[in-house]
């Protein structure tokens, strides 16, 4: 199941800086106003367009920010 509000690696560095990683969590800290929290993260495949049963690699999304 997807989340709302995901967020592709490049909108995530938008938004937040890296502080690091825990198993399926992500350290952050929101640019806008400094709160520190943390995203979850998955990774979905993607498909190669001419074979779109054959997974071409996977991309993460980032989601569900929560407040340290």
């Amino acid at each position: 199941m997807l989340a709302n509000n995901m967020l592709t690696k490049d909108q995530m560095l938008e938004q937040y800086e890296v502080l690091g990683f825990f198993y399926d969590l992500c350290i952050v800290k929101r640019k806008s106003d400094g709160v520190k929290g943390t995203l979850q993260f998955s990774s979905h495949p993607s498909l190669d367009p001419l074979d779109s049963a054959e997974p071409i690699g996977y991309t993460r999304y980032y989601y569900n920010f929560v407040e340290e």
